[in-house]
């Protein structure tokens, strides 16, 4: 038996192909469903599925994207698209995907069930005839390959603290991946900073670079000791040398090792780096001997030398951190449009930094967190930060925290800005939603796409849906069928027109989708809605 997952934004919809599905004499255990990317991605990361009919056009992420994340998380599951548009830059770039089949709406009952079953049909195939001894060796040979990769992946959670394992599970981690660390020394954490690429690199480039930067440090720096070297959670290479106290003994030889390493990086690879050695640590440790290393990095006025022992470094000043609650106030009233309030908070705040010494870090987590605080308060109302501000007024962070007074002058900026974005942003909602509304009610009988409806109020059509949803508790789609089946309604109860005629009216074409559209709606079909208005009308 097999588990099909049907995901589309609309309920009815859902419901639709569901009830077309369970019609059908196929092998299907569970059905599950979705109204949205997110749900689906949930549901597939509780239960094995098989096959998914999706629809492509969803608000937030469509179907293309789960299609990409089902690739890399799940990709034994097939997927059947559902959509509306008939164009082929959908159709192209779900082929390119991988994906099952591409049928376009309406589709009728027993196309859809032919497609479920000759997709069933074909998974029942690829599981019959592979070879339960092939498939062994294959996973065999698979995490053997990927071994490496899990063996950085759990270093890499634990430096994040995402691993907290229990002494037992420590061991059996460490036996499943073959890492030999009962030496009672520790490992040695060696961060590998770089401090300026020679030639201008593209942001892949930059990271090709780095990875040959790991290899030559597993090369140069490890040699013959035991070890790994990784990108840590912050984007920097690191050295784990799982013998830490043997190597961190002979000071000269671990220094000759970097010092060698630094040259061939500048030499080939085109980079100016700096080798900050910490000091050996238990693995239960690690990630408190890591935190040290790199805040110690990150806290240094001056550049140190190129090999630097972390525990001769001079200590500076701590990070000051500003309390998470002056924040969120801060947003209250940059939401509410109180300029005046919001001037006189980051005046005492920036008064408050000038009595104390502050560290680079000091002004970086200011920034990042003023920041943090711009794209929630916009994104709780419906804009992007992209809606509002030209690119290098948030995002050049080196010019914003080069000195207190830069960072303050950007802080101003930023809410001025904001507060304006965001309140003209109000202004407008209103009479756009209602002008969306009268264009509906106006062209019922026509074909209503989101991007049209966005072309013609001069909106993005996502934060049209946004926006639209909002204020009106309806999606585009939803509130468009709700004004069809309301005339359709009116004209069924006051009219003598033909129901075939009253369809084209609101807008379908196709009879029996509209029948079935209003009884979904009405509980009744077209016809006995008519008769039972008439016959109220009699009494």
């Amino acid at each position: 038996m097999y588990n099909l997952l049907v995901v589309d934004d609309e309920q009815y919809a859902v419901a639709g192909i569901i009830r077309t599905i369970r019609a059908a004499d196929l092998e299907i255990g569970g059905i599950f469903r979705a109204y949205g990317v997110q749900e689906a991605k949930e549901v597939l990361q509780e239960t094995g599925i098989d096959l998914i009919i999706c629809d492509i056009e969803m608000p937030g992420d469509n179907g293309l994207e789960l299609l990409r994340w089902v690739n890399r998380s799940s990709p034994h599951t097939q997927t059947i698209f559902l959509t509306g548009h008939a164009e082929f830059s959908y159709a192209q770039a779900a082929l390119q995907l991988g994906c099952a089949d591409y049928l376009l709406k309406p589709v009728g009952h027993e196309k859809l069930r032919e497609a479920v079953a000759r997709e069933l049909g074909k998974i029942r195939m690829r599981c019959e005839s592979v070879d339960r001894e092939a498939v062994a060796e294959k996973y065999r040979n698979l995490w053997e390959s990927r071994k490496g990769l899990l063996v950085e992946r759990f270093w890499y959670d634990l430096l994040k603290r995402r691993e907290f394992p229990t002494s037992e599970r420590l061991q059996e981690i460490l036996s499943t991946y073959g890492l030999a660390l009962e030496r009672p020394g520790g490992i040695l954490p060696i961060l590998l900073n770089i401090e300026q690429w020679k030639r201008p690199l593209s942001a892949s480039d930059e990271e090709i670079m780095k990875y040959a930067l790991r290899n030559a440090a597993a090369e140069l720096i490890l040699g013959s000791w035991e070890g790994t070297v990784l990108q840590n959670p912050s984007g920097s290479n690191i050295v784990l040398v799982y013998d830490g106290s043997g190597a961190y003994a002979d000071k000269e030889e671990l220094a000759a090792r970097c010092e060698r390493y630094i040259l061939a990086c500048s030499e080939y690879f085109y980079c100016r780096l700096s080798c900050y050695i910490g000091t050996p640590a238990p693995i239960r440790d690690l990630p408190d001997a890591h935190a040290r290393l790199t805040g110690s990095v990150r806290s240094q006025a001056a550049r140190p030398p190129a090999v630097a022992f972390v525990e001769a470094l001079v200590p500076q000043p701590p990070t000051v951190l500003v309390p998470l609650s002056w924040y969120t106030e801060l947003s209250v009233l940059f939401e509410s449009g109180q300029c005046e309030e919001v001037m006189r908070a980051l005046e005492e705040q920036f008064s408050a930094f000038e009595a104390q010494p502050l560290t680079p870090e000091s002004l970086g987590a200011f920034y990042h967190a003023f920041l943090q605080m711009i794209y929630h308060t916009l994104h709780k109302n419906g804009l992007s930060v992209h809606e509002v501000y030209a690119a290098p007024v948030l995002h050049d962070m080196l010019a914003a925290t080069r000195t207190l007074g830069d960072l303050r002058a950007w802080a101003v900026r930023v809410v001025t800005e904001g507060m304006s974005g965001l309140q003209a942003a109000k202004k407008i909602e209103g009479p756009v939603v209602e002008k969306v509304r009268r264009f509906i009610d106006d062209h019922l009988a026509e074909e209503l796409t989101r991007e049209e409806l966005a072309a013609y109020v001069h909106f993005h059509p996502s934060y049209l849906s946004r926006l639209f949803k909002r204020t009106t508790g309806f999606s585009l789609t939803g509130y468009i069928l709700e004004r069809r089946m309301d005339k359709a309604k009116r004209l069924l109860a006051e009219s003598t027109l033909r129901v075939s005629d009253i369809a084209q009216t609101v807008g379908y074409s196709n009879f029996s989708h509209f029948t079935k559209l209003f009884k979904k709606a009405t509980g009744q079909t077209p016809q006995d809605y008519r008769k039972t208005r008439r016959d109220e009308g009699r009494l």
